[in-house]
């Protein structure tokens, strides 16, 4: 329960912040996402990069490993499964044949809560 209403402050204060800085040069709305950031790290342990992560997560999805080091994005995504939200699997061969390196993250049931509660 606690983790339903950790996500639904995160989730408001998107929809809050998000037009206030619509057409503007937002200082005031970088310090609300940075605040926001913040939150989300002392409530959830994960960050807003990790949380964007989260919800585009399916175990269906193979990503290209390569891309993930070159964007700087495997600290935010290797974050989830620190805290039990995803189960990260590299495979080096698409079903289809391709050969590569690639990164699978898969929701557990708690990253899966999260999901559900912000996407409902």
């Amino acid at each position: 329960m606690k983790l339903f209403g950790v996500s639904m402050f995160i989730l408001l204060t998107l929809i809050f912040v998000a037009p206030s800085c619509a057409g503007s040069t937002c200082d005031p709305c970088t310090k609300e996402a940075v605040l926001l950031d913040q939150q989300s790290k002392k409530l959830l342990n994960i960050g807003l990069n990790s949380m964007r992560w989260l919800l585009g997560a399916s175990p269906d999805d193979y990503l290209l490993h390569a891309s993930l080091v070159q964007g700087n994005q495997l600290g935010a995504i290797e974050a989830l499964e620190k805290n039990g939200y995803v189960r990260l699997e590299l495979v080096d061969k698409l079903p289809g044949g391709t050969r590569d390196t690639f990164l699978r993250i898969i929701p557990t049931a708690k990253g899966q809560d999260i999901i559900n509660a912000l996407t409902k």
